[in-house]
């Protein structure tokens, strides 16, 4: 973070950082037990600790850079304001999935 930032900017930006970290790490152990109950055609998890390093990343990331995500980006899509729904259609490839059930790939 170059920027300069207040402490309470700072406060909120790690506490953000850190819900998302959770919420990602709460969502892909859910997923994988719906996967496990044959709901899910394909998933693979993020394979737990790895969210940090997707919180890392969302922090570092401009508001306008473009990120084209993929199944293990759950924490960084959260981090960058991707809605749980649109996360959850894509992976359950319902008729409200963006790419119409055809696929994880999105850009934000």
């Amino acid at each position: 973070m170059s920027e300069v930032v207040s402490e309470q900017e700072e406060k909120e930006l790690f506490v953000r950082a850190y819900s998302a970290m959770v919420l990602g790490r709460t969502l892909d152990k859910k997923i994988m037990t719906a996967q496990r109950q044959g709901r899910v055609g394909f998933y693979v998890p993020s394979m737990g600790g790895q969210e940090a390093t997707q919180a890392g990343l969302g922090m570092a990331l401009r508001p306008e850079d473009r990120v084209f995500q993929y199944y293990r980006d759950i924490t960084l899509m959260i981090y960058r304001g991707v809605d749980i729904d649109i996360i959850l259609n894509q992976i359950f490839g319902n008729a409200r999935d963006l790419a119409k059930g055809g696929g994880r790939c999105r850009a934000t």
